[in-house]
């Protein structure tokens, strides 16, 4: 039967009037277009759409981030202390540990419930704020201190109630070790839980909407922090959501059924969770379904009633051109049939003129009737040409919306590049701190003193490659917004490179150093923080990319009204047709020898406009498989 009706198609079409071919043909063609403009906006709505999910995980994972570093900031202020006293149980003086303790309690606002100094049995010895009621009391049989006494590691307690002021708290604990390394003491503290450094990261959920709200729970799914009136350590409002978040330890976002309020219960939220890696809690930061796909369903709607109209439109416009269009060619087909049937005495009555109007009329008639015809056809060709002038519009305008949706998903590919880039950046140092730091947790691996403190040292030089990472973003970040500046007074530049020199060498016994300094040059102005930035990442780039046991060269002279300074290295070199780009923010020369070095792009870019913001330039030269040499320059006064 489908062959039959396939076969009898190519017939029909041909048996049919020229309006109608002519309309289905049109039809046909805007059919194709209906399609392919329904596909191009289900993907922006679908990007859309993912789009909103993402950011949302992000601002979650945020938000983890923050509340993991409010932590790590605890346990770093509380092993602070202890290098300033001993806190040793057994000394008949213990007044330089009380005043530790009453500095850090007045100086920190994270410990704002106490902070409690016990011997190795957990009895308290020390108190601040001073509570005569408190000093002697045994605290051994609570979470954080028997995790020490147990475990001789530092803790994190169970969320719990202070008993004092009817506050939410959460209490951290380190381990104090004599010289043998047998646990001598603990030193702990109390962190509020509705204080603003845990309210602070998740409050950012309000901005979601008016449904927006976000929550700290435990594995339990029980609540420690919300932006919404919620009972302490009671169960969240996705608590079958959160214990599986939490027991996977999954980053993620979810569409749940809302299981708080009896007005709101069966309503779908969409929630981001991500789990903290300092604590056994996580953060989930979410919303209305309805309000969060609002702007992506009123995409959807406004782009389906506008092809509506814009089919309703197109359908008319061709069914009235196409019957337009025959209608003369029908009334010229009746007057053919007319005078082949011998009706002579018919006149041919064509508004429009045309070519039948020559046959009935005399050879002087023909004559005007030609010219009028020929008027006819030129106003034709008017409209004509102005119907293509128009559709030509309507098409460039087309292009114009296809060239703005490439440049769109050009600009999402460059964000997802960059999201990746920063995220494989983040992930290595955050992988050593996670390792070493579950490592020194461990109760049934015992470490010595010296261990853990080479363990602490790996821990302390990740942290600061993140920090570092993060002041590149900052520099980055001012640097497009047109917010870089620089404090300018006077200094000697050769002994700003021989203090960094110093320093690389100190940490790097792989390469020498040959410094090669005209005599008695003149100060330059400038900032000495900065440009003791411009000349460690240059000294950093040469390290990386040059092979071990080479020699770096760095040289400065002084050239009319400025001072340059070069460092040159015998690497692999940059390619020139990469010369022009490598100050770019976040590009890195693409190949197999670049991938194996850490670095998101943007060091070089740093260096630039430190340097032009000193009224100087930078550039490199380099030679391939010979080395690169990165020079840049200082003026000698203001404005030059």
């Amino acid at each position: 039967m489908f062959r039959f009706i396939l076969g009898r198609l190519p017939n029909l079409f041909h048996n049919m009037g020229i309006w109608l071919r002519l309309a289905l043909t049109i039809a046909l063609g805007f059919l194709i277009f209906f399609i392919i403009f329904g596909f191009l906006s289900m993907r922006i709505v679908n990007d859309s759409t993912n789009r909103i999910l993402q950011e949302r995980q992000v601002l979650t994972q945020m938000a983890a981030n923050e509340i993991d570093a409010v932590l790590v900031r605890g346990f770093y202020e509380l092993e602070k202390a202890t290098t300033f006293a001993r806190f040793n149980p057994q000394a008949t003086n213990l007044e330089e540990e009380q005043e530790v303790l009453a500095h850090f309690y007045g100086r920190l606002s994270i410990f704002s419930l106490g902070v409690y100094f016990h011997d190795a049995t957990g009895k308290v010895i020390l108190v601040e704020p001073y509570d005569t009621g408190v000093i002697g009391t045994d605290h051994s049989t609570r979470s954080h201190i028997r995790q020490v006494i147990a475990s001789g590691q530092r803790s994190i307690s169970l969320p719990f109630v202070e008993s004092k002021t009817s506050t939410p708290a959460v209490a951290l604990a380190i381990p104090i070790r004599d010289e043998q390394g047998q646990l001598m003491s603990i030193l702990s503290g109390f962190i509020d839980l509705s204080s603003s450094d845990i309210r602070r990261p998740i409050e950012q959920a309000l901005n979601l909407g008016h449904t927006g709200h976000a929550v700290i729970v435990d594995s339990q799914g029980r609540v420690i922090a919300s932006t919404e009136p919620r009972a302490f350590l009671g169960p969240g409002e996705h608590l079958d959501f959160y214990r599986k978040m939490m027991a996977e330890r999954l980053v993620g976002v979810e569409t749940v059924p809302y299981d708080g309020d009896e007005e709101e219960y069966g309503h779908m939220h969409v929630m981001a969770f991500a789990p903290l890696s300092m604590a056994n809690w996580g953060v989930a930061m979410g919303g209305d379904a309805t309000e969060t796909f609002a702007p992506v369903i009123n995409l959807r709607n406004t782009i389906f009633l506008l092809g509506g109209l814009m089919l309703v439109a197109i359908v008319a416009a061709t069914l009235i051109g196409t019957r337009r269009l025959v209608h003369p060619v029908k009334v010229l087909t009746r007057s053919a049939q007319d005078i082949a049937e011998g009706d002579l005495t018919a006149s041919i009555q064509i508004s429009e003129g045309g070519e039948i109007g020559v046959l009935a009329k005399s050879l002087e008639e023909m004559r005007l009737r030609l010219k009028e015809s020929i008027d006819e056809i030129q106003r034709w060709n008017v409209e004509l040409e102005e119907r293509v002038k128009e559709r030509t519009r309507e098409l460039e305008q087309l292009m114009e919306e296809v060239s703005k949706l490439h440049a769109k998903r050009e600009l999402d590919h460059l964000k997802s590049e960059f999201i990746s880039s920063i995220s494989h950046e983040l992930r290595t140092p955050l992988g050593f701190i996670k390792g070493y730091v579950t490592t020194l947790l461990r109760t049934d691996v015992s470490h010595s003193k010296k261990t853990g403190r080479e363990f602490l040292q790996i821990i302390e030089e990740e942290s600061d490659k993140l920090q570092e990472l993060v002041e590149n973003l900052l520099d980055t970040s001012r640097i497009h917004a047109g917010s870089f500046a620089v404090e300018k007074k006077p200094i000697d530049i050769a002994e700003l490179v021989q203090k960094v020199v110093e320093k690389v060498e100190s940490i790097t016994d792989q390469h020498s150093f040959l410094l090669r300094f005209e005599p008695m040059l003149p100060s330059v102005p400038g900032d000495t923080r900065r440009l003791e930035q411009v000349l460690h990442n240059l000294l950093d780039n040469a390290i990386k990319y040059s092979s071990q046991g080479s020699q770096i060269t760095i040289s400065g002279k002084w050239k009319n009204d400025h001072i340059q300074v070069c460092v040159a290295d015998g690497g692999q070199g940059v390619p020139q047709a990469e010369l022009g780009r490598i100050f770019d923010s976040f590009y890195r020369i693409p190949g197999p020898e670049t991938q194996k070095v850490r670095g998101v792009g943007l060091g070089l870019t740093i260096c630039r406009a430190i340097v032009e913001a000193h009224g100087g330039r930078i550039w490199a030269e380099s030679v391939p498989d010979k080395g690169s040499t990165f020079y840049f320059t200082l003026p000698l006064q203001e404005g030059v």
